[in-house]
């Protein structure tokens, strides 16, 4: 195992070990030098691995045990680290988008080969042309055949009011075009 696997494998391992001793409010004193050592520990990993900021929370049961933000969360304004800041979490969102998609179908409130047209009306607005935009279905969204482009000029504001990203969305997606015929490449 590398160095750099073996640091991270033993980090899990210690989260699983001794955070699952968090139940109580009245931890024992090898479990606060336990926890004082994690956090030295992360304020190391920043600095040797050159991150701005990260933010740790520990959940056993749907119940938080533990949460700390370490380093910055703006580097430019110098601002730390909380459990509140606010960080984009880009492509992970395609695994939170696939598995609340598969829930849906699990569920037989959606199905893989539904037109998106079904769902999200709007969609028609979108410049298609000469594609059959019925093709474009669940299916395509998540094998990436859509034909939707991938960086569109619709700007999402962190921060904003989800429903009015959304209508700004719905509003604008008429300047978007299809690059190729869904479900394909």
């Amino acid at each position: 195992m590398k160095n750099k696997s073996k640091k991270y494998f033993i980090l899990v391992l210690f989260l699983f070990i001794y955070f699952g001793k968090l139940h109580s409010k009245d931890l024992p004193a090898n479990v606060i030098s336990d926890i004082t050592l994690f956090e030295k520990w992360m304020d190391i990993m920043i600095d040797e691995h050159s991150l701005p900021g990260i933010a740790v929370g520990i959940v056993q049961n749907k119940k938080l045990l533990y949460s700390k933000g370490f380093g910055l969360s703006n580097v430019s304004k110098n601002k730390k680290m909380t459990i509140n800041s606010v960080q984009p979490i880009a492509s992970i969102t395609k695994l939170f988008t696939s598995i609340s998609l598969m829930k849906l179908v699990e569920n037989n409130i959606i199905e893989l080969e539904d037109p998106v047209v079904e769902i999200i009306p709007e969609i028609k607005k979108l410049n298609y042309g000469n594609y059959n935009i019925e093709l474009l279905n669940i299916l395509s969204l998540l094998r990436h055949t859509s034909g939707l482009p991938l960086n569109n000029d619709i700007e999402i504001k962190l921060n904003s009011d989800i429903n009015v990203n959304f209508k700004n969305f719905l509003k604008r997606i008429g300047n978007q075009k299809l690059l190729f015929k869904p479900n394909t490449n």
